[in-house]
C-alpha cells in the first residue's frame, strides 16, 4: 500500500516540477518579462507562483493612493482553510474582501481609537505592562545574585536572563488587555504559554512541505500522510480558536449577570458586542455575527503578538550584537530624557536616533519578507500591463528593503541611514516593513 502512496506522490511531484519547467520556458522567453525582472524597482514584475504579480514599490504606492479600492481583494492560503473545521467561511478583515472587509476594518478601527489607540490611555496601559517585565527581569536578577553568593567559584558579576518569553509576554499580555481586557499575569501566565505554543506549532506546520503541496494540489489530501497532517493542523487551530470562544463567552456571561448594562466597556470584545446589538435589523447585521468577532480577535491577536514580539526581539539583538549603536542610543536617551523616569511617547520627536533605530530594526528584521496576498477587484492596468480581475497581487517587501540603491549596505545594521546631515530623522518612503 505505502508502495502505491510513494509511486502516487512521485508522480504528482513530478507533474509539479514539470509545471515549473514549462512555466519557467515561458518566462525565459519574454524578453520583457526578464527586463522587468532586472529593474523591478519601479515597474511590474510577475514571479510563476500561480498566477501571483509583483509590484515595485513606488507603481504600488501610487496605485495605492489613486485606485485602492481595486487592489482590497484577499486571497490568504484559501485552498487549505476550506478543508478546516476551525472556522469555517472567510471572516474577520484578513481574508474577506469587499463591503464586510470594508465595514469590519472601519469598525475595528473606530473601536480601538475608542479604546485609546494612539493617545495617553493607551500608552498608560502598555506602560503597566512593561513595569510588570522590568520588575519580574530585576527580581530574576537578584535571585541570581544571591544563589551565586551562596555558590563557591561561581562568577559574582555574570547574571544571565533570557529576554525572550519576557517579551513574547509582554506583547501578548499587552494586546490581550486590548482584546478581552485582561493581562496574562498571576495564574493567567500560563494560559498565555500554551496558546503561544498552539499558535507557533501551526505556523511551523502551515510553512511545512506536506501544507505547501497540499495548498497547490487539494486533492493530496485524501493520502494518508497529507491527511494526518492536516487533521493534527485542523485540531491545533480548533483549540485556538477555543480560546477565544471561551473568553467571549465570558464577557457575554459576565455583562448578562450584571445590572450594570455599560460595565467594562474596556475591550474590543465589549465594544464589538455592543455594535452587534446596534446592527441587529439593520442590512449590515449579517456582518456582525459572533463567526466576525471570533475571527477579528484571531486576527488581532496572531498578528499583532507576533510582529511585536519579533520586532522586540530582533531589536535586543541587534543592540547587543553592536555595542557602537547602543552606546550612541544611550547618550541620546542620557542627554534628552532623565534616566530615571520613564520616556512618553509624546517625547519620540525629540529622540531621532532612538527612532532611526526603531527604523533600522523593522528594516533589517524583515519579519514578514513577502506580505499578505490581496486580488484585484476589477480589471487594471499597470504601466501598459493589463491585469485582470482576481490577480493576486503581493508586495514584495524583502527586495525593497534589501535594494541596495535605496539602503547602501544593505545587510548591515546602520541606524544613520535614516538621519539627514543635520542629525534629524528623515522622512523614508521605501520603508515599507510587515506591521
Amino acid at each position: 500500500m505505502w508502495f502505491i502512496v510513494l509511486l502516487l506522490l512521485d508522480l504528482y511531484l513530478s507533474s509539479f516540477l514539470q509545471l515549473l519547467l514549462e512555466r519557467a520556458k515561458i518566462t525565459s522567453r519574454s524578453d520583457s518579462m526578464a527586463h522587468c525582472r532586472k529593474s523591478c524597482r519601479n515597474c511590474v514584475a510577475q514571479t510563476w507562483l500561480q498566477s501571483v504579480s509583483e509590484l515595485g514599490p513606488k507603481v504600488w504606492s501610487t496605485l495605492h493612493i489613486l485606485d485602492g479600492d481595486a487592489y482590497t481583494g484577499r486571497y490568504f492560503m484559501d485552498p487549505l482553510f476550506e478543508m478546516l473545521k476551525a472556522n469555517p467561511g472567510q471572516h474577520g478583515v484578513v481574508r474577506t474582501e469587499g463591503e464586510e472587509w470594508y465595514k469590519l476594518r472601519k469598525t475595528s478601527l473606530k473601536i480601538l481609537k475608542e479604546l485609546g489607540m494612539g493617545n495617553n490611555q493607551m500608552e498608560h496601559m502598555v506602560q503597566q505592562e512593561l513595569d510588570v517585565l522590568l520588575k519580574s527581569i530585576c527580581h530574576d536578577i537578584e535571585a541570581q545574585k544571591i544563589q551565586s553568593d551562596h555558590q563557591e567559584g561561581s562568577p559574582k558579576s555574570l547574571v544571565k536572563h533570557n529576554l525572550v518569553p519576557s517579551i513574547n509576554l509582554l506583547a501578548g499580555s499587552t494586546i490581550n488587555q486590548v482584546v478581552f481586557g485582561f493581562s496574562f499575569h498571576g495564574e493567567k501566565e500560563g494560559e498565555f504559554h500554551k496558546l503561544k505554543q498552539l499558535i507557533a506549532d501551526n505556523g511551523k506546520k502551515m510553512v511545512s512541505p506536506i501544507i505547501s503541496l497540499v495548498i497547490n494540489f487539494p486533492f493530496m489530501r485524501q493520502l494518508p500522510v497529507f491527511s494526518a497532517t492536516l487533521d493534527v493542523f485542523d485540531k491545533t487551530l480548533s483549540s485556538v480558536y477555543a480560546f477565544f470562544d471561551q473568553h467571549i463567552q465570558a464577557r457575554i456571561l459576565e455583562k448578562g449577570q450584571s445590572e450594570n448594562k455599560d460595565m467594562r466597556n474596556n475591550s474590543f470584545v465589549d465594544q464589538f458586542l455592543l455594535e452587534m446589538e446596534a446592527a441587529k435589523g439593520k442590512p449590515d447585521e449579517k456582518y456582525y455575527g459572533m463567526h466576525s468577532l471570533r475571527t477579528l480577535c484571531f486576527d488581532l491577536f496572531v498578528a499583532g503578538q507576533e510582529t511585536t514580539s519579533s520586532t522586540m526581539n530582533f531589536l535586543v539583538l541587534y543592540l547587543l550584537l553592536d555595542q557602537r549603536v547602543q552606546k550612541k542610543l544611550h547618550a541620546e536617551l542620557d542627554k534628552k530624557v532623565n534616566s530615571k523616569r520613564t520616556i512618553t511617547y509624546s517625547e519620540r520627536t525629540h529622540l531621532p536616533y532612538l527612532n532611526a533605530v526603531l527604523n533600522e530594526t523593522m528594516r533589517l528584521s524583515n519579519i514578514l519578507p513577502q506580505n499578505l496576498i490581496h486580488k484585484t477587484m476589477k480589471d487594471v492596468r499597470i504601466q501598459g500591463h493589463s491585469i485582470a480581475k482576481g490577480t493576486k497581487i503581493v508586495p514584495q517587501i524583502s527586495c525593497v528593503l534589501f535594494d541596495e540603491k535605496l539602503f547602501p549596505n544593505a545587510q548591515e545594521f546602520i541606524p544613520e541611514r535614516f538621519l539627514d546631515s543635520q542629525g534629524q530623522l528623515k522622512k523614508c518612503e521605501e520603508l515599507i516593513p510587515f506591521q
